[in-house]
């Protein structure tokens, strides 16, 4: 997952160098072997793996719907990025 507005400056080629790209889901790689470089504690790679984890559980158990899933999954995304110190752009505010 990418931030939205990281996605935007990647597809408008302004790519920052402070961005990170994982992927989360049923078939994803573990978080401990996508998240290695990124200055994260060990500890809390596991944790954020177990999470990831117990969220694909639910999901399969069929005690979380897809929107469910993905909504907890972004809120995953989060802890991550501010783990691993990612600073999101912030947008201008319209006028």
């Amino acid at each position: 997952m990418t931030h939205p507005a990281v996605r935007e400056e990647i597809a408008a080629g302004e790519s920052k160098a402070n961005t990170i790209s994982i992927t989360l889901g049923l078939l994803a790689p573990p978080l401990t072997e996508q998240l290695k470089g990124f200055g994260i504690e060990e500890e809390k790679t596991k944790a954020f793996d177990k999470m990831a984890n117990a969220i694909n559980d639910l999901y399969i158990s069929d005690l979380l719907t897809g929107a469910q899933a993905l909504s907890i999954r972004k809120r995953l995304f989060s802890q991550i990025e501010k783990a691993a110190g990612v600073k999101k752009p912030r947008r201008k505010a319209e006028r």
